[in-house]
Parts: C-alpha cells; sequence; structure tokens
C-alpha cells in the first residue's frame, strides 16, 4: 500500500503531517483513537489543506542540498533550544506571564498551550515562537 503524506491540525492550533494510505485510512484510525496530535496527545484532529507534490524532472533538478542544510540546521537549533529550556508543560502560558510580569524567575521556558493562550500571550507581549516539534525527553 502507498502512503501519503497529509497536514492535520488539533483543536489545540499544532499542525503536523503525517502518512496516512487514504483520507478513509485516517478516519478509520481516528475514530479508533489511534490517531493523535504529536504535539500535545489531542484525539480531535482534523486533516488540513495539503498541497500535492507532482514529481517533475524541473523539480529533479531543483534539488539543492543547501536548503536541506538549512532546515537540518534549523531542527538542529530548534533542539538545542528545547533541550537547554525548562519544560512546564500545559502550565506555559501561566508561566509565561509570571516571568513577564516580574513574578518568576526569568528563564527560557517549552511547554504546551492552546491557540487562544498563545494569542493572550502575544497581546500582553510576550514572545511565543510555536514549534510543533516534541522535545526528544518528553516523548512517552
Amino acid at each position: 500500500m502507498a502512503l501519503k503524506v497529509f497536514n492535520f491540525a488539533c483543536v489545540n492550533g499544532h499542525t503536523f503531517e503525517a502518512m496516512v494510505g487514504s483520507e478513509e485510512d485516517f478516519e478509520k484510525q481516528k475514530k479508533a483513537g489511534l490517531f493523535t496530535c504529536p504535539v500535545c496527545g489531542s484525539s480531535e484532529v482534523k486533516r488540513a489543506l495539503s498541497a500535492p507534490h507532482v514529481k517533475t524532472q524541473a523539480a529533479d533538478e531543483v534539488k539543492n542540498s543547501e536548503s536541506l542544510d538549512s532546515l537540518s540546521d534549523l531542527f538542529k537549533a530548534i533542539h538545542k533550544i528545547l533541550d537547554d529550556s525548562e519544560y512546564v508543560g500545559d502550565k506555559f502560558a501561566d508561566e509565561a506571564l509570571a516571568i513577564k510580569r516580574g513574578e518568576a524567575e526569568e528563564r527560557v521556558i517549552s511547554g504546551t498551550a492552546s491557540q487562544e493562550e498563545v494569542e493572550q500571550l502575544k497581546e500582553e507581549g510576550v514572545d511565543v515562537l510555536q514549534v510543533p516539534v516534541v522535545p526528544k525527553n518528553k516523548v512517552n
């Protein structure tokens, strides 16, 4: 069976890609409780708009190792930041506000937040970087 890559989004605003055999396979897995968000574990996931990849000779010629190196460097940097941060789990929004207000020690934190919480943090002037990556040491 050939697998296809589709984009998905959970109820908390996390977006991610996953390989499934078909949209029907996704629906079956979702109904069985086997399809969850890799960031927060929510089972409330829906398929998002996906752009198909069409293989052409020109596309093969455009492959650029520099862009792959850049992407690899980006992922390394993200994982370094996550490894060096304090993981606060679903208390992220509260802790970020406490730091901003001087009520908690200033430090780099990571965790999970709903899209609504992220928007509130930004309105409060808190710099938030949403990254759909689970810290390596936090995976179940």
